[in-house]
């Protein structure tokens, strides 16, 4: 492809890449078409593969993707590195189902699940660390659910209305108490306080490395 090339918006849409070596390639040069195509490589369709595990190629595709992210790396290219590290990922997702279901051993198949959760966790929290809104998002929502559960498990209420839960919530999440806070003698109650503290300190890390990464993205 010539630079002049770089015009059309659908080029990747004609292109079947796979296992393929990007040496020097620039891909800044078709950033446009990238974008456009959601930065696929493989196909012409308007998806992935699906978390079915059917495709016989997610291995070969998962292949592809660490090919380009190295590929863009050597240039210093880093979105589109970070792009496709995260179809990387995705398709190394795709693979464990296929092992959930093929696994020689219960062990096989239970470490494929693991591994499964593991990995689609670190995608829902942050786009496999490139998607810092993601933290902030899933963030909230864990506040949200544990105010919830502070509700049903401390029907008296702390700080003496219903939007004391949220604060009670939101204080434990950031493990931050002004004026002494409330005293809590329900153990149900200080139990959940301290395991969405633990999960707020975990959040906030990868909140951290997230927006480092991106920045320096």
């Amino acid at each position: 492809m010539k630079p002049e090339d770089t015009e059309r918006n659908d080029w990747f849409g004609y292109l079947h890449i796979l296992n393929t070596t990007f040496d020097g390639f620039d891909f800044g040069m078709f950033r446009d078409q990238l974008v456009a195509a959601n930065w696929r490589l493989h196909d012409r369709s308007g998806g992935d593969s699906g978390d079915d595990g059917d495709s016989p190629a997610n291995g070969q595709l998962e292949n592809t993707y660490l090919k380009a992210k190295n590929g863009a790396n050597e240039i210093g290219d880093a979105q589109a590195a970070a792009e496709f590290f995260r179809k990387e990922m995705t398709f190394r997702r795709y693979q464990y189902v296929t092992q959930m279901r093929e696994g020689e051993s219960v062990h096989q198949r239970a470490r494929a699940a693991w591994q499964w959760t593991a990995n689609a966790l670190l995608d829902v929290t942050s786009g496999y660390g490139e998607r810092p809104s993601r933290v902030i998002a899933f963030s909230a929502a864990v506040i949200v659910l544990f105010a919830a559960l502070f509700a049903v498990a401390w029907p008296v209420g702390p700080y003496g209305g219903g939007i004391g839960y949220l604060l009670l919530s939101l204080e434990s999440f950031i493990t931050l108490v002004l004026g002494g806070g409330v005293a809590v003698d329900d153990p149900l109650v200080r139990l959940l306080a301290e395991v969405e503290g633990f999960v707020g300190a975990f959040l906030i890390a990868l909140f951290v490395f997230t927006l480092t990464r991106s920045i320096h993205r």
